[in-house]
Formats: structure tokens, C-alpha cells, sequence
């Protein structure tokens, strides 16, 4: 599948630009037959040097877009296999197009749609699929795939956020490093001038003007050129190994102070969104606790949860087992338990869910605005221990009679 950047006038007489993915140009053509448009050009996308680096990528948003489209067109009457055809019609990039219509391809082939979203688990986790199944031996797939979709999102929504946090110390860490190598490539230089004829020089001036003179260096600008480079790669590329590399970091800062209570939350969160969902499907509460700690990344999270599942086939009620994780509150506690004696706990859980919500929501501020003043105050040492260095350098160097 490619993607085709079509101009073209529609049944009404307006003039439309709009991006086609198709197997080839005659595809584009014949999409445009079916909603009655003349085509004006068809051109086919060129990828830009970003995409170039990150592939053709299938994010979880557009997988979440996916089953959002497909919940509402199953709710509006329209059956599977044509819901499936206008989605990867409408898809966003080649290879999401050629993913649902390798998922259709494995329906016409006599298999599930539960089971032609297994063959592919990198996209469709555990969780996806058993709900899928359900709704589909229910017959309320429509309705599976609308509280799919809200989860989804709620999750998509909750990574988001996280990332935005990231944003500003990212910002200052990048201006740190450019202003430190303002500072070795334009004004060590002359500070080098300046003491050229000194004999004995402090260890961390030589330190200081070797640097520079590092930087400023042919090997030293290809340095930082391959270093910038190298690290651009490990960000937007999609290469298992580096995919795997990534996620051991990603852990190994899920461990950092100010960061590992946020983390908790969320993967807190995680867990009651999951659990809101596979209970409304159906499902058993053993069978639902172990899909939704299974959707955890952190292992310590989901080994308590797997122990919950343990207790409660072992005879101890939920309430409790849920009480010793030491993760819920006494509030969200009697939620649980009143969801036990009514018999309702989705409601229990989705009542959880709110909660977690806006405590993440605080939390995720106060974090925020204890790191401003920690990242300006650790750029303000590391950039003004550099200043320090040049000062001293000169006040040693007219010490000796410069």
C-alpha cells in the first residue's frame, strides 16, 4: 500500500485536497469512481526525512482511531468486512492500511476477528483481543469495541500528558548543552589568546581549553554531528533492538525520585480502566484481574495484582486482597467493597477510575512545578561553573603579571 496525495472535486462541486492510500494509481482512481469525484491530480506522497528515519509507523494512536472508527460504523448497521474496507480506505499511513487489510483478509479466510487481531500482538495486546472475542461470541461487538475505544483513549490521553511533562526538561537540558557549547566554541577561543603566554596554567583551565579547542576541531564537530545524529535514530527509529534498549531506560527512569510516584499512578490508572472495561464485557473477576495487570509495564505493579488474582481463587474476598496491596486508598478501598456487596464492581472500579484521575491530574502539577526551579537551578550550576572557570582562569592569569 502507498499513499497518494489526490486533488480532486467532489459531488458537490468543491475543490478537495485529500491524502489516498491505495495499492497503486489505478486504486486512487477507482476510490474516486466510488464517491462520485473527478479527479484533478494524483500524485503519489514523498516521505519526508523524518519519516524516512521512523518508517512507515503504525502508532498506538492511529490503532486507537481504528477501533474508535470501527465501534461507530458497527453501531450505525454497517457489517464488519465493508467497516474494515472504509477504514483502511481512510487510514493514515500505507502500512495502517495494509495492516487492516491484512486483518480482513484473515476474516474472508475463515478466521475470527479475535483471531486475526492475535496474528498481530505487537498492535493488539491480550486485553484487545479477549474483549474482542467476547463481543464477538455475545454478539455486542459494536459495544465492546465503544468501551474499547474509551479505554483506549483514557489511556492514550494519560500518556500524553506524561509526555507534555517531559517537554520542559527537555527544553532545558537542550538549551544547557547548546549554551555550553556557545561558550567552548566562541568565547574560550579568546580566552585562549589571552593566556597563551603563561607558562603554568591550573589544571581545570587546561581542561577547560582543551575542550574547546575539541570542539572546534574536525574530529569534534563530526563528533557531535554523529552524536546528534545517533541520538535522533534511537528516538524516532522502530529497530526491535533499539525498541527494546529504549524500554529498559524507560524503566530504568521509572525508578528516578519525583518520577516513580507518577509512574504508580498511572499504571494505577491503567488498572482500574482495564478492569472497568473487562468487567462490563462479561468477564470473570479472576479472569479480569489477570488481563488487566497483564496490560502494566511495570513488573512490580503487575506481579501485586497477578498475587490479587492468587488470593481471591484461594477464597479471600477482593476488598481484602485489593487492601494489601498497599496501593489504594481507604476511599477507593470502600468502593470495592460496597461493589461487592451490591454486586456491581465495574461501578466500583469506574468510581476508582474518576478518583485516580484527578488525584494523577494534581500530582502530575505539584511534580511540575517542583522540577522548574530543580532544572533551572542544575542549568544555572553547570553553565555557571563553566563562567567560573574562565573567570578564574583570567584572575590566575593576571596574578602572574599578564
Amino acid at each position: 500500500m502507498k499513499a497518494f496525495n489526490v486533488v480532486f472535486v467532489d459531488s458537490s462541486g468543491v475543490k478537495t485536497k485529500k491524502q489516498f492510500t491505495a495499492a497503486d494509481e489505478l486504486d486512487v482512481y477507482q476510490q474516486l469512481e466510488q464517491i462520485d469525484a473527478t479527479p484533478i491530480s494524483v500524485k503519489e506522497a514523498q516521505k519526508s526525512i523524518l519519516d524516512a528515519v521512523r518508517g512507515d509507523r503504525i502508532t498506538p494512536a492511529m490503532i486507537e482511531l481504528v477501533i474508535t472508527n470501527l465501534s461507530s460504523l458497527l453501531s450505525s448497521g454497517i457489517s464488519l468486512d465493508k467497516a474494515l474496507t472504509l477504514v483502511a480506505k481512510s487510514a493514515e499511513t500505507a502500512s495502517l492500511g495494509q495492516l487492516v487489510n491484512q486483518i480482513q483478509n484473515g476474516i474472508r479466510g475463515g478466521k475470527s476477528f479475535a483471531d486475526s487481531l492475535s496474528q498481530f500482538p505487537e498492535y493488539f495486546d491480550e486485553l484487545v483481543v479477549n474483549l474482542v472475542e467476547i463481543g464477538e461470541s455475545t454478539g455486542q461487538l459494536d459495544k465492546v469495541l465503544i468501551d474499547l475505544s474509551e479505554q483506549l483513549k483514557f489511556q492514550s490521553r494519560i500518556n500524553s500528558q506524561i509526555k507534555q511533562a517531559a517537554i520542559y526538561p527537555v527544553i532545558i537540558v537542550f538549551v544547557c548543552i547548546l549554551s555550553i557549547l556557545f561558550i567552548l566554541y566562541s568565547v574560550v577561543p579568546q580566552l585562549s589568546g589571552m593566556l597563551e603566554q603563561v607558562k603554568e596554567l591550573p589544571g581545570y583551565t587546561i581542561a577547560l581549553m582543551a575542550s574547546s579547542d575539541f570542539v572546534r576541531s574536525t574530529p569534534g564537530t563530526l563528533t557531535l554531528i554523529g552524536a546528534a545524529a545517533a541520538l535522533f535514530y534511537f528516538i524516532f527509529t522502530d529497530s526491535t533492538s533499539i525498541k527494546e534498549t529504549r524500554q529498559k531506560i524507560r524503566l530504568a527512569l521509572q525508578k528516578a525520585p519525583l518520577v516513580n510516584g507518577m509512574v504508580a499512578l498511572s499504571q494505577q490508572l491503567r488498572f482500574a480502566s482495564a478492569m472497568k472495561s473487562t468487567l462490563n464485557s462479561g468477564l470473570s473477576i479472576t479472569d479480569a484481574l489477570n488481563l488487566s495487570a497483564n496490560t502494566l509495564t511495570d513488573n512490580d505493579a503487575r506481579l501485586k495484582f497477578l498475587e490479587v488474582k492468587s488470593k481471591i481463587q484461594s477464597g479471600v474476598s477482593l476488598t481484602k486482597s485489593m487492601e494489601d496491596t498497599g496501593l489504594f486508598s481507604v476511599m477507593e478501598i470502600g468502593f470495592i467493597e460496597v461493589g461487592e456487596e451490591t454486586g456491581d464492581i465495574a461501578k466500583a472500579f469506574s468510581e476508582m477510575l474518576e478518583r485516580k484521575s484527578h488525584e494523577f491530574n494534581t500530582k502530575l502539577a505539584s511534580t511540575l512545578k517542583m522540577l522548574e526551579p530543580l532544572l533551572i537551578l542544575l542549568m544555572g550550576v553547570i553553565v555557571g561553573g563553566v563562567v567560573i572557570i574562565m573567570m578564574l582562569s583570567i584572575m590566575s592569569a593576571q596574578n602572574v603579571g599578564i
